[in-house]
């Protein structure tokens, strides 16, 4: 994951916490065969940016999954429709182009990506990926946050 930050910290007699820039980009996945070359690059294409919370939601959490690697990530409705053709569904997101989205990609063994909304709502809060963790072949625990409730899901892919 390529990441850049861009922090400024207050005057030690101003009570304001740090401020600050948080970029988490693209995630890049490299297979390399037993024979040490290189069998595939596969880029997965991510733009996170926050301001002023140390990149709390920002990154993503991986699991492997048999001949996969799962991935799940915070997104929005306006970063998905960057990042495609303007998609009906996304254009017309109900909560409006910044509504937090989770978004799930799937890399196979010969890299493969698929991609898709794992949550279209959020009902749940955010994840917080620097805490979520996978616990086993194709299961995580997913922290998530949602003003001052918290909760952990259980995602089991199939």
């Amino acid at each position: 994951e390529v990441f850049y930050a861009h922090s400024t910290e207050p005057v030690p007699s101003q009570a304001q916490a740090p401020t600050g820039r948080y970029s988490f980009r693209d995630i890049v996945l490299i297979s390399i065969g037993l024979d040490g070359k290189i069998d595939w690059i596969q880029t997965i294409e991510k733009h996170q940016v926050s301001a002023g919370d140390y990149g709390y939601y920002s990154g993503f959490t991986a699991v492997p999954n048999g001949n996969a690697v799962d991935l799940i990530y915070n997104t929005t409705a306006e970063t998905e429709n960057r990042q495609e053709s303007l998609d009906e569904e996304m254009a017309n997101f109900p909560g409006g182009p910044r509504k937090s989205l989770v978004k799930h990609v799937r890399v196979t063994r010969t890299g493969e990506v698929s991609e898709d909304l794992f949550r279209k709502d959020s009902e749940y809060g955010r994840s917080i990926p620097s805490i979520s963790r996978g616990v086993d072949q194709g299961k995580m625990l997913v922290y998530m946050r949602r003003r001052n409730r918290a909760r952990i899901g259980y995602v089991s892919f199939p």
